[in-house]
């Protein structure tokens, strides 16, 4: 995830040249849409964590659809469903940020 393409793009299976500032929208869409599939560890998320209900409510009120996810993050429909089905159909993911110094 960069709003610009950089070298390290290249090797990347999906870039996603998101809106700055909309990484968060992003990732709670993905919270909501992993709740929709069935595709949450309930028994990890009861050990391990603490107010999951209460983000899992915020995250879908913010990011209640895909259309609004990629209407928020400058990003075709179809690309945000590709990110999301990949996320949950894999055993291990991995996202990349790029920081810029400003």
């Amino acid at each position: 995830m960069n709003p610009r393409r950089t070298a390290s793009c290249e090797s990347a299976q999906l870039h996603l040249q998101l809106r700055p500032g909309s990484d968060v929208l992003l990732f709670n869409g993905l919270l909501s849409f992993l709740a929709e599939q069935g595709k949450l560890d309930h028994r990890f998320i009861s050990l391990h964590t603490e107010g999951f209900a209460q983000a899992l409510a915020s995250a879908q009120l913010q990011a209640a659809s895909i259309a609004q996810v990629a209407a928020g993050t400058d990003l075709p429909e179809a690309q945000v469903t590709k990110f999301y089905r990949w996320f949950a159909d894999e055993q291990l993911s991995l996202t990349r940020r790029c920081f810029r110094k400003a």
